[in-house]
């Protein structure tokens, strides 16, 4: 049987986060769904990004943003 270890994705120029939008919607709370909608209709797109990172747990390329990003 094989057994399958948790890995973080590598963070490469162009991801801009598609598939990380799509396991955060699968993964968060509907709280946490609520504060990236509010985050997204007040402009505040670094706060919904960064919620999306820390949610999913990927933190993507710096180019998604214009400057690195930490989980």
């Amino acid at each position: 049987m094989y057994s399958f270890k948790q890995f973080n994705e590598a963070s490469y120029e162009g991801n801009v986060g598609i598939m990380e939008l799509i396991k955060f919607k699968k993964q968060a709370t509907p709280i946490q769904r609520k504060e990236f909608e509010e985050h997204l209709k007040n402009k505040r797109h670094k706060n919904a990004w960064d919620l999306v990172q820390k949610v999913t747990g990927t933190a993507l390329h710096k180019s998604a943003f214009g400057e690195p990003r930490t989980v």
